[in-house]
Order: structure tokens, then sequence, then C-alpha cells
């Protein structure tokens, strides 16, 4: 309905209107938080066990590909957790906020413990940990635009993953 009455009017299928509520921004202030500490860690991972545990990454595989598999099993378990939590009667905002917050609090949390580990495989858990708890934020701001404006929730998400996406790129430690 809302892409015909745009089509009608004229107007853009992102009107400024959109742009102008508070909970696009929230949103697009989420989905940079998230981006960037990943993109981070990206980045960090393979230096971090190189210069503090001397390790060659060619030999220790497991170690580099544990958190990317947490974080999968993360995304998956938390989107489960979440559907539950609303089917349960939990309000969905509810729902959206405990993710995002419990996802982002637990991640950066895990990530000192894992800058500050003794051992290599410490540092892998609690790097994987965080990595598992951050994919929580999925959960949280990445399905909210489907909550808050289902007729424009892909020109949301283009704009969002692409404001997104620029921490990625220009904030690299």
């Amino acid at each position: 309905a809302h892409f015909e009455l745009a089509r009608q009017r004229r107007e853009s299928l992102c009107p400024r209107r959109l742009l102008r509520q508070p909970c696009v921004w929230a949103i697009l202030i989420g989905h940079v938080g998230v981006n960037y500490s990943w993109y981070v860690m990206l980045s960090w991972m393979p230096t971090f066990f190189k210069g503090r545990y001397d390790i060659e990454l060619a030999a220790s595989p497991a170690v580099l590909c544990m958190p990317y598999l947490a974080s999968w099993t993360g995304g998956i378990l938390f989107a489960r957790a979440s559907d539950f939590l609303v089917a349960r009667g939990w309000r969905t905002s509810r729902v959206r906020k405990l993710m995002q917050g419990m996802g982002a609090s637990m991640n950066a949390l895990l990530l000192q413990l894992a800058a500050n580990a003794e051992s290599m495989q410490s540092a892998a858990f609690w790097l994987s940990l965080g990595s598992f708890f951050g994919r929580a934020q999925n959960s949280g701001y990445w399905v909210n635009m489907v909550d808050i404006c289902p007729e424009t929730a892909g020109v949301l998400m283009g704009i969002s993953n692409t404001i997104g996406t620029i921490p990625g790129i220009v904030g690299q430690p």
C-alpha cells in the first residue's frame, strides 16, 4: 500500500518523514556500532593472535575459525530465542531492546577478557563467546526494520547497511 501511495503522490519510497523518526536513527546507530565492532574483530583477530601469542596463523586454523562458528551459532540461537519470547507474549520492542543491549554489553565485556587472556586458548574461548553473544544484536536492530516500517524495510536496510559499512572502511585500527 505504501509503495502504491508513494507512486501516486510521486513521493520517494524513502520519504524524509521516515528519516525524522527516532526509531530509524536508533536502528542506524545500532547498525554502525555492530558493524564497527565486527570489522574491528575481523581485522584485529589475526594480528592479535600473531603479536600476543606468536602463533603461526596457518598452523592454527581452529583458533581463527572458532569465533566465526560461534558467531553463526549465536545468530541462529538468538533469532530462535527472540521468536520464542515474542510468541510467549513479550512485547516485540522489549525483545529487540533486550537482544541489542545484551549482545552489545556481553560482546564488549568478553572482548576485554579476550584481550587480557593469559593463554591463546583462553583468548580464543573469550573471543568466541563474545562473537556468540554479539550476534544477539542481529535480533535487535536488524529485524527491527521490518517491525517499524514493513513497507519500506528494504529501502531502510539499504540506507542502514550503507551507513553501517562506513565505519568498517574508515575506522580500522
